[in-house]
Parts: structure tokens; sequence; C-alpha cells
């Protein structure tokens, strides 16, 4: 046990060093000893208990620091965050989203010859808030799914590629085949050839761009094309979100389809041979399929809300702690 003239020192030093920021060379002055004294007097005092030193993360970084952990934590490359004041309101985070990946594209796919793109309504928005560049005409925009309804937007994805393709003076491949269609059904020799076609693109793609979507709802199923049994097994099975048509579970597996549909899709398993690959997905009911997304490389950059982000701060955080 130390004696009470040495703890007084002890806690004198310690206080000068680790709160008041002198330096040892200071307080070796201001003390009248060593140096090398101080460093052995700094470090008693911590095996003395009269130093705790803990480390933790800020409780409010902001928007470069967020992303910065946000990317290390998913091991992402980048992580691109757009502002918004109610992470509760949808409508305000898929607008944001979309705004900040329009603005996000042309500096993430210079360079680029062929980049596939995928569906969704955040998708949809980005393409109608896309400024209009010059990115070659070389560049060409390809379909990674095939089409779904008749009356929703947003899995209109020949829309969605013209209208990116036009704003970016780029080239359009469209397809004319639905997403889902029942086995046995023979198509045209004509679309065969456009999806020998396509999936040449496929093979050579620099690029994609996709949506994200949360867990399904019981309610009603946004691909109209899938029966209401499909519907109920898909959310039987745990789905935590989809991407491109195919919707994967908790261990990143995809339920399978193939027992009564056939599917245009391009395969998300290959999205990881694929150099840059952006998500935009936002919302706290999608915290899961991005945490599944990026374990399971779905995707390498991540267009996101501030909401969201630092809900997924908070979780890391939390994990630390739990840790320590």
């Amino acid at each position: 046990m130390a004696k009470k003239p040495e703890i007084t020192l002890l806690y004198r030093i310690a206080k000068s060093y680790y709160i008041d920021k002198l330096s040892q060379s200071q307080i070796a002055e201001m003390e009248n000893i060593s140096r090398s004294q101080i460093s052995r007097l700094l470090e008693r005092a911590e095996k003395l208990g009269l130093v705790t030193i803990s480390v933790s993360l800020p409780e409010d970084p902001d928007m470069s620091e967020l992303a910065e952990s946000v990317a290390k934590w998913l091991r992402l490359k980048e992580v691109v965050i757009a502002p918004v004041e109610d992470p509760d309101n949808r409508e305000a985070v898929c607008e944001a989203i979309a705004v900040a990946a329009a603005q996000y594209l042309p500096r993430a796919l210079k360079g680029c010859r062929t980049v596939g793109l995928g569906w969704g309504k955040t998708m949809y928005q980005m393409s109608l808030r896309m400024s209009y560049r010059n990115m070659g005409d070389e560049l060409v925009y390809v379909p990674l799914v095939g089409l779904s309804g008749t009356s929703n937007p947003y899995l209109q994805i020949n829309t969605i590629v013209d209208r990116v393709a036009e704003r970016h003076r780029a080239v359009s491949y469209f397809i004319g085949v639905p997403v889902f269609r029942a086995r046995g059904y023979d198509l045209p020799e004509i679309e065969e050839k456009r999806i020998g076609k396509l999936e040449q693109y496929w093979s050579t793609l620099d690029a994609a761009v996709i949506g994200l979507g949360g867990k399904p709802n019981k309610e009603g199923f946004f691909v109209s094309e899938i029966d209401e049994a499909f519907s109920a097994a898909i959310t039987a099975a745990g789905a935590v979100g989809d991407c491109l048509s195919q919707f994967f579970l908790g261990d990143g597996s995809v339920f399978e389809f193939k027992s009564k549909y056939q599917q245009i899709a391009f395969d998300i398993h290959r999205l990881k041979n694929i150099k840059n690959v952006i998500c935009l997905a936002g919302g706290r009911d999608k915290i899961d399929g991005i945490l599944v997304g990026a374990k399971n490389g779905f995707f390498n950059t991540l267009v996101t809300d501030s909401g969201t982000a630092r809900a997924f701060y908070d979780i890391f955080r939390q994990r630390g702690a739990e840790e320590t």
C-alpha cells in the first residue's frame, strides 16, 4: 500500500498529465524530478487504480465520422449519408437517399462501360433527380431484373434504365420479359436472343446500382406475378430483405422459386464479383436486410440516410460496450 504523501504526488502528476494535458517534460520541471521518474510514477498511478482509461465513441459524431465508422463496421468500401430530419418519415428518407445517389453516381461510375441497374422506389426516385452529364457514349446501362406488373412504376425496369441512360447521355439496353413466369412457358425466339445478349452484358459488368427491400409485408406483395401461396411461404421462411426480386434469409441464402417459376434476374450472389456495387437503402425496417447484404457481399457501397446510419452506429457501439 502506497503511503499518503506518495498517493498525493501520484494523483498530482496523473492529473497534470491526463487532465491538464501537460507534457511529461513540463511536469518534471514543475515537480523538480526527472522525466524518467514521471513516466514510472504514471505507470504506478495506473497500477494503483488512480487512473482509469476508457476509450469510447462520441455520442454525436459528424457526418464524415459517421460514414467512416459505419463503412468500417459493415466492411464496405464507402458509405454515403443523406441527412434527414425525421428518420421515421419513409417518404423523406427515400427522397434524401435518391438525391444523394443522383449526385454521387457520376463520380462513382466514372470510367465504367457496362453498368447494371436494379429497381425499386428509391431507384425510381433517383432516376427522376439525376442531372444531365456526358458520361460517354460507350457507357451502357442494362437491367438486372425483368419486368413486373402493369401499374407500379417502381418495377418498370426499362423506364429506370432509359431515364438514367438519357440523363448520362449513355446507351440503354431493354428487356421485355417478366421477372417471374410459370415453368413450362416458352419465350419467343427473339426474346431468348435478347436474354442471351443481356447475359453477355451481365458477364462484363463494371458496376451495379441496386435497391434493397425490407422484410416482406404480410398484407400485400409487391411482385404481382407471385401467387398468394408463395407470398405466404416467403414470409413464413423469415426473409429479412429482397434484392433484384430475390428474397434472402438471415444467413444470406435465397428463397427458392424454381419449383414453380422461372426467374429473370441477376444472381445476387454474383454481385460480390463486381468491382463496384452501390446499394440504395434506408429506414429502420431495412436494417436487418442491410446487415445481411453487407455481410454476404451483395454490395460494397451504401447510400443511406442519417437516421439509419445512426441506428447502425448505436448497434455497434452497444456491441462494443458488451464486449468490454
